[in-house]
């Protein structure tokens, strides 16, 4: 357990009305959020235990832009190209395992700084700007090469 961590929760204002209910300490529950920036600059792990896919893999994205590692669910990696580099990211499937990867995370320096680089070299190589321009550059010499097969 952490005590000393600030759990800074986003999202749905039915996730906001339940954290307050719970009266959990070290919880700030700030609601649905248009621009994360701020607070993926101050974090350090990224926590998105996706049930459903609504979105969320654009934060996980944006976490590792922002060199954020991220504890998520399965369904959290969904389009995310993971299987390229799997460490990338720390994947809890059950409550007991997500916690247990947000505490390993959070606590142990040298997995938090392995997974912070792998993570931001994925995003990067694969679903960066870097990759649009690759795949656009490749469509195009593609397309402007010489026909060697056509047949008039």
């Amino acid at each position: 357990a952490l005590p000393e961590l600030t759990l800074h929760l986003c999202g749905a204002h039915q996730w906001r009305q339940e954290a307050v209910a719970a009266g959990a300490a070290g919880v700030t529950a700030h609601g649905k959020q248009d621009d994360l920036s701020t607070l993926l600059r101050i974090s350090r792990v990224l926590i998105a235990p996706v049930l459903i896919a609504s979105g969320l893999s654009t934060k996980v994205f944006l976490a590792f832009e922002h060199h954020l590692p991220v504890v998520t669910s399965p369904l959290g990696t969904r389009g995310m190209m993971l299987h390229h580099d799997p460490a990338a990211v720390s994947i809890g499937r059950t409550a007991a395992q997500f916690v247990a990867a947000t505490v390993r995370l959070y606590t142990n320096e040298t997995l938090w700084r392995a997974q912070q680089l792998r993570a931001h070299a994925h995003a990067a190589h694969h679903l960066g700007t870097g990759r649009l321009q690759r795949e656009l550059r490749r469509a195009v010499s593609q397309v402007m090469a010489p026909a060697t097969h056509r047949t008039s």
